[in-house]
């Protein structure tokens, strides 16, 4: 992976274009906003300092004389975390906010040096906030910023990422779109959970997924369905990916109603959509099955597990070679991937829980150093589609 990233990340030649291009296009833009970052930090600076001691005043206030059990450092502990909570939601607030304006005003530059790519902003709390202090919309123009992350124009496909993953709750964040190497590809950042509620009315939520999905429409149509994992799969859910109401909207389910209510009064509708309905079920019972494929490379078994509908498609896909690059690509992600391809699309997950492309807050917007660990991030996650040669036929 490292080697094959140096076309788009360490080439010298390359390197020196991108510094020269930082310099002339990155700089002004970032100029703009640097002496707003450091008023930020400023103002981060002497709010933590205030909190902290307040709390620690306050903490010291509330210990009592003697100390005799443990419940006598329940009120100071109270004390600390709500410090904490004080503290930190602000800063959080200020943080956020100014990363949501520099990606905006900087990504979309920043990305253009690599090819035609464009920057899609989440829509968090903080944002929805934000937004409705700085149009004045109040309370109706929070709801309205915050349901937007639920009504989010990520094109995932939840019929083929619900193959590979069991949820029902989705939270996206940063997207990147464009073309690379004549390949259409997304990158998008998001978690997935299962939301459970028991009968006493609470919920708890586990997380399945958090990480970045690499996304692509390739050269190729597969006739068959074929998915590696690093875990044991389901062949049930590999075959019949149950997509439920929990990825629904509010919207969605109006616009529900409102078709069944037309239907319902159209008799020749009804009878239509009842026949295609079982024509769907009827089609989905006659598909294949997904079989694990059991490769003969010793190395690549250790690691991975392999399902398909087509064994035969299968290895074509997986030559030697390919599978070299795919174990190129899990050392390099700590072996925590999934993929999948169907139809014309590969779909590849990696679950490494970290805050994906992050612009800097407590350092120098105009450093190219600074923004190292995205330029390794997004450098890396392009160079996909050289390790596994995504724009090449691959022998099929």
């Amino acid at each position: 992976m490292e080697n094959q990233a140096q076309s788009v990340q360490k080439n010298a030649k390359k390197s020196q274009q991108f510094v020269d291009y930082f310099n002339q296009n990155i700089v002004p833009r970032a100029q703009e906003l640097e002496s707003t970052r450091e008023k930020f930090v400023n103002i981060v600076k002497i709010w933590s300092i205030i909190v902290a001691g307040i709390t620690l005043v306050l903490a010291i206030a509330v210990i009592p004389p003697k100390i005799t059990s443990v419940e006598a450092l329940y009120a100071p502990l109270l004390v600390i975390a709500i410090g904490c909570i004080v503290g930190y939601t602000p800063v959080e607030f200020i943080r956020r906010v100014f990363s949501y304006n520099s990606k905006k005003k900087i990504l979309p530059s920043l990305l253009s040096f690599w090819g035609k790519f464009s920057y899609i902003p989440p829509v968090n709390f903080y944002v929805a906030i934000y937004s409705a202090i700085k149009n004045k919309t109040g309370v109706a123009g929070f709801i309205q910023e915050i349901t937007k992350d639920k009504t989010s124009n990520i094109s995932i496909n939840h019929a083929i990422l619900k193959r590979l993953l069991d949820y029902n709750d989705v939270r996206y964040d940063d997207k990147i779109v464009g073309t690379f190497n004549d390949i259409k590809v997304e990158l998008c950042e998001l978690e997935t959970a299962i939301v459970r509620r028991d009968s006493k009315k609470g919920t708890s939520r586990q997380t399945t997924f958090k990480g970045v999905i690499f996304s692509a429409v390739m050269n190729k149509k597969f006739k068959g369905m074929t998915a590696i994992s690093n875990t044991h799969l389901d062949t049930n859910m590999l075959d019949h990916p149950r997509i439920g109401f929990d990825n629904f909207n509010a919207t969605d389910i109006l616009n529900i109603g409102k078709q069944l209510i037309q239907t319902a009064y159209d008799k020749k509708q009804l009878i239509q959509k009842n026949n295609e309905l079982e024509k769907e079920e009827q089609e989905i019972k006659e598909l294949p099955r997904s079989k694990e494929v059991r490769l003969e490379d010793p190395v690549f078994r250790q690691h991975f597990k392999v399902y398909s509908t087509d064994q035969i498609e299968a290895r074509y896909i997986l030559t030697t070679a390919f599978m070299n690059r795919i174990l190129k690509l899990g050392e390099a992600y700590k072996w925590k991937i999934k993929a999948i391809f169907i139809n014309n699309n590969i779909y590849i997950l990696i679950d490494v829980r970290k805050n994906w492309f992050e612009m800097p807050f407590f350092k120098s917007s105009i450093d190219i150093n600074n923004y190292k660990e995205f330029l390794n991030d997004f450098t890396k996650l392009l160079a996909i589609t050289e390790v596994l040669k995504l724009n090449q036929n691959i022998g099929m």
